[in-house]
């Protein structure tokens, strides 16, 4: 599993979540044919052949908890504020404590 890249998509897809959750789909985690990971918009129909979804975010209580955005300024729109650093941050951590049973139960439904 290459963690990196996953451990990339993944804050990217924080960064989705945090500035739209919802309201706008998901961004799904794809594994792509050569191990790397890649967050797309849940309407991008450009995926590669032999991609395996892995992870949807959309709903960041459901990926880090209902206590994500204490603490956090919110913007004019009076959403959280994340940045590119603290959601790198999480992703590390979720991907230390989740990511891979996930890879692995992906791969079992593939």
């Amino acid at each position: 599993m290459n963690s990196e890249s996953l451990i990339a998509a993944v804050a990217d897809g924080i960064l989705w979540g945090a500035r739209y959750g919802n309201a706008h789909g998901e961004q799904v985690i794809w594994m792509l044919p050569d191990g790397t990971f890649e967050a797309r918009h849940d309407t991008d129909r450009t995926v590669p052949d032999g991609a395996l979804e892995i992870l949807r975010v959309g709903n960041l209580d459901d990926l880090l908890g209902p206590y994500w955005p204490e603490g956090l300024t919110v913007d004019e729109d009076g959403r959280p504020e994340v940045t590119r650093e603290l959601a790198t941050e999480w992703a590390t951590w979720w991907v230390g404590e989740f990511g891979t049973p996930t890879v692995a139960e992906a791969e079992d439904r593939a």
